[in-house]
């Protein structure tokens, strides 16, 4: 119930100033209020008065304490004045009696029996029979709490009331920005605090910003130099309690983004940054046309045929209009120059064709393939596999991006032999692999396919014409190529198999000729026939397989005539009547590698009157036998090697086996030079004529000979004392008078 504001009276009780920069000084007692105290317990809470609204005086203004209880209409207070603002906290309790009769105040109001909190007179808080707490603000200014416990008339016995913990502080200065959400760069902003009364100090600060004006006050004025968040802070300290707060605002930039250049015609974007979501945006062009956005951040343009397009953005914020602007250079069309079509593993080069500036380029190819030259204006590629590659290039702070699609077609380059001989077999060709999938179709002119149709690689047998015409066409990832390539043929060499008709060859053989002889199989065919070579110069017939000629019933396997400079290479000549290989007037004969066998029938004994010999040279001069094997069958009485009238033969590294006469048989001949061959149970026993043997090594240089113009007989194991110094020695073109 509310009481009138009344006059403080002696009372007591504890005052606890709380200062938030100061140690708290609150006392936890507590304060009885009742029939009689001492003013002394209290002294700094002792006040004098009269009750000028009651009925009767409780205090003695004259005493110096309590003189008698509290009488009907008494009033017990305890007061004290304050100086706003402030916090006031206190708990209490109190005991009222239960017969308390109500009357009438000589003003007329109604009075009560109570305990009650009042500030400045007026009723705040009454307390009931339980414990409470309470809490309040006490505002700017001077004022008086009264804590008053009354006891009306008609209230018999005690009444009391107990005050706990009384605590009045200094509230903290309320510490809220006030700022706008959004500012702009180097533009003055403010920023405010509510007042937080008199001599209340402010302390702003703003990092990486400027506090223009106020600092020390509630409201500033306020810049910052970039875009970003402006962290504005400030502490307020009043009375000893302190409070800090901060506020972050983002700090907008009026900044266009759009291509530095663009193509006339093409349609791009521009945007300026968000400026929060009460902004308004508007803009205008220059040398172009608006297509979408123009009251939105992002816009939508279409630039014109002219040099440039000027684009203004006008971005309100806080009720103030900012305006930014950018010049876009109006350039031709982006173009990429590269050949249409390339060869797969083949090296191409791609520039760019653009009138703008153009920075850091960025180059792909099929999306992902980083060139050589990347950021440059000139890049170059290896292009690996047959198909479609696409060219891309973007030019910075553009929206332009060009794109070029290149055929790389299937590598059709043929690797084949630069010449051949006619009917050279086992020829090859081929191209690169064009990948997984890939066809080849191979057709060759003047020459006959063998095997390999369908891959990148075919074997061929070389024709008779002049040239040999090979092409290919190849299929991959829906591309095709085709290459063609020529190999001249060499019609003085000539390749040929058992079914060749070897004899005609060498009948229509130009000078100079060379004819291979190959082992291939042909049906039943697995010799050549005896051959006659009469009449020919500078021919050469050479085997790599030792290619086998048989003399069947021919007088010879080999007859050599009136010919010169004629080559046996590796031949392999069988005969079982006849010499392996007869030679009248043939010089510069040249035998290599030969293997000649006389085998004779079965059971038959040809006698040694037959003319027949291994190999015979008549008039051979200046001809050479070398690495070879010439062995006469057990059956025959043979000579391996017969000369007759012939000048300068050189017989080295050649094994003879004619067990029943004469390994080699020397008539009326000079200059016959015989090194590293027969075998340890050879003869050498048949000089006749006049025949001068130059030298003679048999096996490992054991014995040299030598004859002067007279016939000798040589069996292995004769010594000559005059000879002794010449052992080890080879002479060649001279004759043995020269040795003596």
């Amino acid at each position: 119930m509310l009481l009138r504001q009344i006059g403080c009276i002696i009372a007591a009780a504890c005052l606890c100033l709380a200062v938030a920069l100061a140690s708290p000084e609150c006392l936890d007692f507590t304060v009885r209020l009742n029939d009689s105290w001492n003013k002394e317990t209290y002294p700094t809470w002792m006040e004098y008065s009269t009750s000028e609204i009651y009925n009767k005086t409780v205090w003695n203004s004259n005493a110096g304490h309590i003189e008698a209880s509290i009488p009907h209409w008494g009033l017990s207070n305890l007061s004290r004045e304050v100086v706003g603002p402030k916090i006031i906290s206190f708990s209490w309790n109190c005991s009222v009696e239960s017969d308390s009769i109500d009357i009438i105040r000589k003003d007329g109001n109604i009075d009560v029996s109570g305990l009650f909190f009042l500030i400045d007179g007026e009723v705040k808080a009454e307390c009931t029979s339980s414990n409470g707490e309470y809490i309040d603000e006490i505002p700017e200014g001077v004022h008086k709490l009264t804590w008053t416990l009354s006891k009306k008339t008609g209230d018999n016995g005690g009444i009391t009331g107990w005050i706990n913990k009384i605590c009045i502080t200094s509230p903290t200065p309320n510490c809220t920005i006030e700022a706008n959400e959004w500012e702009v760069v180097s533009h003055p902003a403010t920023a405010s605090v509510p007042f937080a009364g008199a001599g209340a100090q402010y302390s702003w600060s703003i990092a990486g910003g400027t506090v223009e004006s106020g600092n020390g006050t509630p409201s500033i004025t306020w810049s910052y130099p970039r875009a970003g968040l402006a962290n504005i802070s400030v502490t307020i300290t009043r009375n000893g309690t302190s409070s800090s707060c901060s506020k972050l605002v983002n700090v907008w930039e009026c900044s266009i983004t759009a291509p530095d250049n663009a193509a006339p015609n093409s349609i791009n974007t521009a945007s300026v940054p968000e400026a929060g979501s009460d902004a308004g945006y508007y803009w205008l062009i220059e040398g172009g046309a608006a297509i979408s956005g123009q009251t939105e951040r992002n816009f939508t343009w279409r630039a014109g045929e002219g040099e440039s397009v000027v684009l203004i953005a006008t971005v309100t914020i806080n009720g103030i209009p900012y305006h930014c602007s950018k010049t876009v250079y109006t350039t031709g069309e982006c173009r990429i120059i590269a050949p249409e079509q390339v060869v797969a593993g083949t090296t191409f080069e791609a520039r760019l064709d653009y009138s703008g500036q153009w920075g850091t380029l960025e180059w792909s190819i099929d999306g992902d393939r980083i060139p050589a030259g990347q950021g440059t204006n000139r890049i170059t590629w290896a292009a690996d596999w047959p198909g479609q590659m696409v060219i891309s290039v973007t030019i910075p702070r553009t929206n332009i991006r060009c794109s070029k699609t290149v055929t790389v077609l299937p590598n059709c380059n043929i690797t084949a032999p630069k010449a051949a001989c006619a009917l050279q077999p086992n020829l090859t060709a081929k191209v690169k692999n064009a990948g997984p999938g890939a066809s080849y179709t191979w057709s060759i002119s003047g020459g006959e396919p063998l095997r390999g149709q369908g891959t990148p690689r075919i074997e061929w047998k070389a024709g008779r014409r002049e040239a040999d015409t090979i092409s290919v066409d190849v299929r991959a990832n829906e591309t095709v190529n085709n290459g063609t390539w020529s190999v001249p043929i060499n019609q003085s060499c000539v390749y040929l198999t058992y079914c060749d008709d070897l004899q005609g060859e060498i009948e229509s053989a130009k000078d100079p000729m060379e004819i291979i002889l190959t082992c291939e199989p042909c049906g039943s065919q697995s010799a050549y026939g005896p051959i006659e070579i009469e009449g020919k110069d500078n021919l050469t017939i050479r085997s790599k397989c030792m290619a086998k000629i048989d003399g069947n019933d021919a007088y010879a396997a080999v007859t050599l005539g009136n010919s010169s400079n004629v080559l046996l290479d590796s031949l392999d000549i069988t005969h079982s009547k006849g010499s392996g290989l007869y030679a009248e007037v043939c010089p510069f004969v040249e035998m290599v590698g030969m293997n000649i066998t006389l085998r004779g029938e079965k059971n038959q004994m040809i006698s040694s009157t037959s003319i027949h010999r291994g190999l015979q040279l008549i008039r051979c001069n200046d001809s050479i036998i070398s690495n070879s094997n010439i062995t006469v069958g057990p059956k025959l009485k043979l000579s391996g090697i017969f000369i007759i009238g012939s000048l300068n033969v050189s017989i080295s590294n050649t094994r003879i086996e004619s067990p029943n006469t004469s390994a080699i048989h020397v008539k009326n001949s000079d200059g016959i030079c015989i090194n590293n061959s027969l075998d340890d149970d050879d003869m050498f026993n048949e000089v006749k004529g006049q025949s001068n043997i130059l030298c003679c090594l048999f096996n490992d240089n054991e014995y040299i000979c030598c004859s002067d113009q007279k016939p000798i007989d040589i069996m292995k194991g004769t010594e000559y004392s005059k000879l002794e110094d010449l052992r080890n020695r080879v002479f060649s073109n001279i004759s043995c008078s020269d040795v003596y």
